[in-house]
């Protein structure tokens, strides 16, 4: 009888054994709700803000395995809503990890578009040519844009424009003189 129970116990080990699931991938996206009370309680009331943000990171870090997470602006926005004295007790992250990187947002927030998708392409403006003709820039929204970043076009110095800086008290001084000049 006691040889019958060993047998069923051993079988029970083995069912388990073989019954046993490996890890499963990590899902695409996790909704977590971090409770910050309890540390931000034991730190002193102005810098609460800053131990919950070192709260998430470390709680985040301990669940998903990785060293690197990474808060979006929504994220740090709750966190210092009510300023680094009062922070939230508790706040709901969704998060995602990619190659070794955790990235945490608010799930009310949107998916940041990926890198690539954001790169848009701006034609260059070709410049001038010396029969007179201009070929006119694509009609791109992004164009404006990178002419408004190019700055106004460079030209040779003019004498009116190769004047010498002056000091606030020399252009002081000149205005003065104009003025008496003018009053004359």
């Amino acid at each position: 009888m006691a040889k019958e129970k060993q047998d069923k116990k051993q079988g029970r080990k083995a069912e388990k054994k073989k019954g046993k699931k490996q890890k499963a991938a990590p899902a695409a996206e996790r909704v977590m709700t971090i409770p910050l009370r309890k540390e931000w309680v034991k730190q002193g009331t102005p810098r609460r803000a800053n131990r919950s943000i070192n709260v998430i990171r470390e709680t985040l870090g301990r669940h998903l395995h990785v060293d690197d997470v990474r808060l979006s602006a929504g994220v740090n926005d709750q966190i210092w809503a009510r300023g680094n004295r009062k922070p939230p007790a508790r706040i709901r992250v969704a998060v995602t990890v990619e190659e070794g990187v955790a990235r945490a947002r608010l799930p009310e927030e949107k998916l940041p578009l990926m890198e690539k998708a954001k790169e848009t392409k701006v034609e260059k403006v070709k410049p001038e040519t010396p029969q007179g003709g201009a070929e006119k820039a694509a009609t791109d929204k992004t164009a404006p844009a990178a002419e408004k970043a190019a700055g106004p076009p460079k030209t040779a110095p003019t004498p009116e424009t190769a004047k010498k800086k002056l000091t606030p008290e020399e252009e002081a001084a000149q205005l003065w003189k104009e003025a008496e000049q003018q009053a004359k």
